[in-house]
């Protein structure tokens, strides 16, 4: 019997809105591994478009959540996602998987490895790796913030729409001004 399971996709900036990274790049190559690793896919893939997993994301995400509650009812035991930095960021998340996992057999397959968490060294790697993917977003948030303080520094904006009354390059438009 092939194992059910369910095939999670997020990307925390969609510039576009086109969700072109999800729905061109993450899902079929998770489709695709499904098909060579015989697994039974479950519905449609759960899509977080432009939707941050950090704990600096302010929203919640709505696909995530309808996983970890198919999870708890038992509909999968096989998360498949792109890279395991795709599913989690924060290592709180993550306990909550392992948590779950304790009560059943779950498996986190990705394109780059697979983690089985009835195994304490896939768990151990898991949140490795969650660990390290957190502190890339403390980093960027780090860069980040040093460099709107550089800008305001400088005098300049820190992007967003044109201001009323200055052209793009923020020089003062008369008519408007």
């Amino acid at each position: 019997m092939q194992p059910n399971a369910l095939i999670y996709a997020r990307i925390s900036d969609d510039a576009n809105g086109e969700a072109e990274a999800v729905t061109k790049r993450q899902i079929p190559d998770c489709i695709r591994y499904c098909e060579e690793h015989g697994l039974d896919v479950l519905g449609d893939p759960e899509v977080d478009n432009d939707l941050s997993a950090s704990r600096y994301g302010r929203k919640v995400r709505p696909a995530y959540e309808r996983v970890m509650e198919r999870l708890r009812a038992g509909e999968a035991a096989v998360v498949v996602v792109w890279h395991l930095d795709r599913l989690y960021r924060q290592p709180r998340e993550l306990e909550d998987l392992v948590t779950l996992a304790e009560q059943g057999k779950i498996e986190v397959r990705t394109l780059s490895g697979d983690y089985d968490l009835s195994n304490p060294e896939h768990v151990f790697m898991m949140r490795l790796m969650v660990n390290i993917a957190a502190k890339e977003s403390d980093d960027k948030s780090r860069r980040i913030t040093r460099k709107h303080q550089q800008l305001a520094e400088d005098g300049k904006p820190k992007g967003g729409q044109r201001g009323f009354g200055y052209d793009d390059n923020w020089n003062i438009v008369p008519a408007e001004a």
